[in-house]
C-alpha cells in the first residue's frame, strides 16, 4: 500500500507543478519575448510544445498510479482475475484524453476533430471489426479470471479438429496460449474461447484428473476384463505416473461395451503415457479373459 500511496504523491505533486508551470508560460513566455524579439514568432510553439509533453507526462503519470493499484488489489485479494486487459483499455482512454487535452491547449479546433474521427471511425471499425472483437473478448477473459496463466484446462471447440488439454502460459489481449500434452503451445483466438468454446478445470487438488472412454467388444464379461486390468494399473501404473484410478461401466450396445476411466496424475506431459497404458492394458485384459473363455 506504501508504494501506492508513493506514486499517488508523486502523481499529484506532478500534476501540480506541470500546471503550474503552463500558468507561468502563459503569464511571462509574452513578456519574454519582449526582451528577446527573436523567439516572438516561436512563443505559440514553445507554449504548445509544453502543454503537449506535459500532458503525456501527466497521463503516463495516472496510468502508473492505476497500474500499481491494479497489482496491489490483485497481490492482496488473491483473485484469479487478470486485469492486464482492463489496463490496456485504460492506458489507451488516458492517453487519448491527454492527446485532445494537449491539442485543446493548442488552440485545435477539437468539435472538428471529433466530426473527422467519428467518421474515419466508422470506416475502420467495419475493417478490424474481427481484430475489435478479440480485442473485447480478451478483456472479458482476462478480467472475468475465466483463464490464467498456469491452470491446467480441457479445452473443446468445433473450430478445432480435436480437444486440447493442457497449462495456459499467457492469457494476453488477442489470444490465450496454451502449452499441450505434446510439448506444443497453441495460441487460440480469445474470440473463439467465449463463443465457441467449451473448457474446465482438470485441476482436482493437488492432482490433475481426466478421463476416457474405452470401447471393448462385449463378446466377454466386461466386470471380469475391468477386474484384471484394475488389477495391473493399480500394480503398475506409479512408473507411468498413475497415481488413482476409478472405473465405470458406462454403455452397452449389441456389440460393444464401454468403459469411463477416471484416472489422476501430477504433470501434464505424464497424459500420453497414461493414457497410451490404460488402454493397452483394457485391451490385453480383454484378450487374456476371451482366451480363458475359449
Amino acid at each position: 500500500m506504501t508504494s501506492v500511496r508513493g506514486e499517488l504523491g508523486k502523481g499529484i505533486l506532478t500534476i501540480v507543478i506541470s500546471g503550474i508551470i503552463l500558468v507561468l508560460l502563459h503569464e511571462f513566455l509574452p513578456k519574454i519575448s519582449g526582451y528577446f524579439p527573436e523567439i516572438s514568432n516561436y512563443t505559440g510553439y514553445i507554449y504548445d510544445a509544453f502543454a503537449i509533453v506535459i500532458s503525456i507526462l501527466v497521463a503516463h503519470l495516472i496510468i502508473r498510479i492505476i497500474s500499481h493499484s491494479i497489482e496491489y488489489y490483485s497481490s492482496k485479494s488473491g483473485s484469479r482475475k487478470n486485469l492486464r486487459g482492463i489496463l490496456v483499455l485504460l492506458r489507451i482512454i488516458i492517453y487519448a484524453i491527454a492527446i485532445f487535452a494537449a491539442l485543446a491547449l493548442s488552440g485545435v479546433n477539437i468539435e472538428g476533430a471529433l466530426v473527422g474521427g467519428a467518421i474515419g471511425g466508422v470506416v475502420l471499425g467495419f475493417a478490424v471489426q474481427n481484430v475489435t472483437s478479440s480485442l473485447l473478448s480478451g478483456l472479458m477473459v482476462s478480467a472475468a479470471g475465466a483463464l490464467r496463466p498456469k491452470d491446467k484446462v480441457y479445452v473443446y471447440s468445433w473450430l478445432f479438429p480435436s480437444y486440447i488439454v493442457g497449462e495456459i502460459t499467457d492469457v494476453n489481449i488477442l489470444f490465450t496460449d496454451i502449452r499441450d500434452q505434446n510439448g506444443q503451445v497453441t495460441k487460440m483466438p480469445n474470440s473463439a474461447l467465449l463463443g465457441s468454446t467449451i473448457f474446465k478445470s482438470i485441476e482436482d487438488g493437488e492432482f490433475l484428473k481426466f478421463s476416457i472412454d474405452i470401447t471393448l467388444p462385449n463378446d466377454v464379461r466386461v466386470e471380469s476384463v475391468k477386474k484384471l486390468a484394475e488389477q495391473y494399473l493399480m500394480e503398475n501404473g506409479e512408473k507411468y505416473g498413475l497415481k488413482r484410478l476409478e472405473t465405470f461401466f458406462k454403455t452397452l450396445n449389441q456389440a460393444n461395451n464401454v468403459v469411463t476411466a477416471i484416472f489422476y496424475f501430477k504433470e501434464i506431459h505424464q497424459l500420453n503415457n497414461i493414457m497410451d497404458i490404460i488402454n493397452n492394458t483394457f485391451q490385453e485384459s480383454y484378450l487374456n479373459v476371451k482366451n480363458q473363455k475359449n
